[in-house]
């Protein structure tokens, strides 16, 4: 991925199947560590505020990104000796009432070297090709109620709130209502998607 001067390279890791190192500028870890650490330092403040329940606990997200169905893609800088990660996806491929989802449970940007540069499109553009490939129904992730950056973000990209999202379920009498696209006082958090077949 080339733009606006930023030259970045997608790997794909498999947890459980390869054990990465990334070397950063405060020296070497491994690859679940880092993204992690990136989620946390992007995203501890939205679980402290959000009505969901949801607290942040590292050891859990560590868990979510080393679980055996997890795949991640990880976006570097830097030349073939010097990596630098910038970013990373986690998603997985899940049953959803019988639909194959390809549900995206983390896209997470170091917002200080890509904020514009078109890396999380670029990331939703792939996650939707595997997922056309894979010939899955739909694409699902959840987004913050708060997180009106992302919130923007995937409505641009076509995403809207799906049915079993807690705004949703709430006014499922009457899917037509336009005030559905609330956030609910009850939840912190929505489903999006987006159908693919």
């Amino acid at each position: 991925y080339i733009r606006d001067g930023l030259n970045v390279k997608i790997k794909m890791y498999i947890p459980g199947k390869q054990l990465v190192k990334v070397r950063e500028k405060n020296g070497e870890r491994d690859i679940i560590s880092y993204c992690v650490s990136l989620t946390e330092r992007n995203m501890k403040l939205l679980y402290t505020l959000a009505k969901s329940g949801w607290s942040w606990d590292s050891k859990e997200k560590r868990r979510e990104l080393e679980d055996k169905d997890a795949r991640i893609l990880v976006a570097y800088t830097g030349d073939r000796e010097h990596p630098e990660p910038v970013g990373f996806v986690h998603f997985r491929f899940l049953k959803e009432d019988e639909a194959a989802v390809l549900y995206v449970y983390e896209l997470q940007l170091d917002v200080e070297i890509l904020a514009r540069k078109g890396l999380g499109t670029h990331f939703m553009k792939l996650l939707e090709d595997i997922a056309e490939n894979w010939e899955m129904d739909w694409i699902m992730l959840t987004v913050f109620n708060r997180n009106e950056r992302a919130l923007n973000f995937y409505d641009r990209l076509g995403y809207a709130i799906d049915e079993t999202s807690p705004t949703m379920t709430e006014n499922n009498s009457n899917k037509n209502d336009p005030n559905i696209s609330k956030p609910s006082p009850l939840e912190g958090y929505r489903i999006l998607s987006k159908k693919m077949f």
